[in-house]
């Protein structure tokens, strides 16, 4: 029970968290991998690569955190 209320706890501050700066630090990667295959064209697959990783990381940390974010309204319309 006790491990159950700690994780709820966690689920709510992460909740409350901003991703603004985190949204911002990939977008910037991505601008950065982007410049690079303008200075480097013969590594394009290497930076093609690491845009589409940034990009899944990205959209998988806004995922997360809209799930959270959902198991937490879930849990305050129990009650």
């Amino acid at each position: 029970m006790k491990q159950v209320r700690h994780q709820q706890h966690y689920d709510q501050l992460l909740a409350e968290q901003d991703l603004t700066w985190a949204l911002e630090w990939f977008e910037k990667q991505i601008q950065k991998h982007h410049q690079a295959i303008k200075c480097w064209p013969h590594e394009r697959d290497t930076f093609t690569r690491l845009i589409a990783l940034n990009e899944q990381a990205k959209q998988r940390m806004m995922n997360e955190h809209k799930a959270i974010i959902e198991r937490v309204a879930m849990r305050q319309l129990e009650g």
